[in-house]
């Protein structure tokens, strides 16, 4: 036979009165080549008084011992070996498989190092939520490793399943708590290295709950304290700490932010960011035309810079069929609304659509669902590219430009008379005499 390896899963159930205590649960587990063994062997089992030397108290011999997927249970004293295990001192147990002995003594505690069973049910009775007071259930280790381990080799199990039947009152199917100011209360690691493997996972079937709850207790000041702190400390791809998603085609959120206070300085949501590159808020939309980021109230910036367009402009609704870069004038029958120009030197001008020659809109201003609103951006500053007639001179930069008689066209201004108050904007490249193309046009109404 190949080298057996025993380790403990699980070293003592108590069996007995604690005055008179001979009998006791031994479970352990049985791996030959590095594989859970099956099968049966022959154990026996010696209680010592030390870790290593003489001082046998005593030993039972078990044979034919069923060994399933590596795990067996032994129950030792019973067959009237009158060990007393209320002896003064620590006791310790070496076992032998098959004429092996096994390495190193196990020592013996009073409460189990863990305990495997299809069901495990106590019928006692903890009434108070309080850490503080004497549990239903306690489990203890004085070593690095944690005092309960559960796994599983099932596809669809879970290692640890807590779950709570109380249909009212603040009741939990798992808590965790730390006393230490660097630990956790609960930790949750996958070690998966492929696909989105998931360290914590959290789910609520109530249409108003909360999946995840994070609080800070406590009064006073808590500078730099966090109801909830999620990090990813990944070197390279994209990176994400948190990450919200919603599948509700009703007003859903992915991420939501509540900052509950009355009164003070708080914010729903705070972003932060130390990279000279990064950002502190990111928002995208999958749609090209989709909604990144909405506002419902006040939105206050030290700083705005836009880097999508050059421009900015007002929704309009146009009569007539109109195209980005031509120039539109005020309708004077449709109180509002604009149409294209058709005619030299219109004092009525508004300005220019945006969105051609591929230079995009900035920013749009209106009111929605009033006359102060409509679905053609048209640029009333900054720069855009506008239709354009070279006439006799043609346009250079600098050129002051103004409506023509060539619908939705611009053309240089040369009556300085005429042009006050139909000007356009000035012109940024050029248009040779007689033709008709785009004007790169810095747009300033006057």
């Amino acid at each position: 036979m190949k080298t057996l390896i025993l380790s403990a899963i699980a070293a003592l159930s108590i069996a007995g009165s604690v005055s008179a205590q001979t009998a006791f649960t031994y479970q352990g587990q049985l791996k030959q080549a590095g594989q859970p063994f099956t099968g049966t062997a022959d154990m026996n089992f010696n209680l010592f008084d030390s870790a290593t030397g003489p001082g046998s108290i005593g030993d039972e011999t078990h044979n034919g011992v069923q060994v399933t997927n590596g795990t067996f249970t032994v129950d030792i004293g019973g067959s009237g070996a009158g060990w007393d295990l209320n002896l003064a001192g620590d006791l310790w147990l070496e076992i032998t498989v098959n004429g092996t002995v096994m390495t190193p003594r196990q020592k013996l505690m009073p409460t189990p190092h863990a305990l495997t069973s299809d069901t495990l049910k106590l019928p006692f009775d903890s009434t108070s939520n309080n850490f503080s007071s004497v549990p239903t259930f306690k489990v203890q280790t004085q070593g690095t490793g944690g005092a309960i381990w559960g796994e599983s080799s099932n596809t669809g199990a879970n290692g640890v399943n807590g779950y709570n039947v109380a249909t009212s009152g603040a009741a939990s199917g798992v808590r965790g708590v730390s006393n230490s100011p660097s630990g956790y209360g609960v930790v949750g690691v996958n070690q998966s290295t492929s696909n989105q493997a998931v360290g914590g996972y959290f789910e609520t079937t109530s249409k108003s709950g909360l999946a995840l709850w994070g609080r800070v207790n406590g009064g006073g000041a808590h500078t730099g304290s966090y109801a909830g702190n999620f990090e990813n400390t990944a070197t390279t791809g994209l990176a994400i700490g948190v990450q919200g998603y919603c599948t509700s085609n009703n007003n859903g959120f992915g991420v939501r932010g509540w900052h509950a206070a009355s009164g003070g300085f708080g914010a729903g949501v705070l972003g932060h960011s130390d990279s000279p590159a990064g950002y502190g808020g990111y928002f995208e939309h999958g749609s090209s035309n989709g909604v990144a980021l909405y506002v419902q109230g006040k939105a206050q910036v030290k700083v705005l810079q836009i880097l999508g367009g050059s421009d900015l402009a007002e929704g309009f609704d146009v009569n007539g069929e109109v195209r980005p870069g031509m120039v539109v004038s005020i309708d004077p029958c449709d109180t509002g609304k604009l149409a294209a120009s058709t005619q030299a030197y219109d004092k009525r001008v508004a300005g220019v659509v945006s969105g051609a020659g591929g230079v995009n809109v900035g920013m749009v201003m209106g009111q929605a669902g009033s006359v102060a609103d409509g679905k053609h951006p048209v640029a009333l500053s900054g720069r855009v590219y506008c239709w354009a007639v070279g006439g006799a001179d043609g346009v250079e930069p600098g050129d002051l430009l103004t409506t023509s008689a060539v619908a939705g066209h611009a053309m240089k201004a040369t009556d300085g008379d005429a042009a006050h108050g139909a000007t356009i904007g000035k012109a940024m490249s050029s248009l040779k005499p007689g033709e008709t193309g785009l004007v790169l046009v810095l747009v300033n109404l006057q």
